[in-house]
């Protein structure tokens, strides 16, 4: 009994998680390639049209996987002037 009132409570506490908005990942990334470099992961983006190299910490759990991807800034520290 305990253990099926601990699954009802735990499946309760998922559906009642928030749901990020939509708007709030306005950011279309399109993946194209993913691999190791060193420690790294090195990614080839295309954001806006433009092409991009983005590079980040390699994790265990494996590569990022080709596709589109929903984003959001959350820290912009580009320091020269935006176009």
């Amino acid at each position: 009994m305990k253990a099926v009132t601990m699954f009802a409570l735990l499946l309760l506490a998922t559906m009642a998680a928030p749901v990020p908005h939509p708007n709030d990942y306005s950011i279309t990334v399109h993946v194209t390639s993913s691999q190791f470099v060193g420690r790294s992961q090195d990614l080839d983006v295309v954001i806006d049209g433009q092409q991009n190299e983005l590079v980040g910490v390699a994790t265990r759990n494996g590569l990022l996987v080709v596709g589109e991807y929903n984003a959001r800034l959350t820290r912009d520290e580009h320091k020269s002037p935006r176009p």
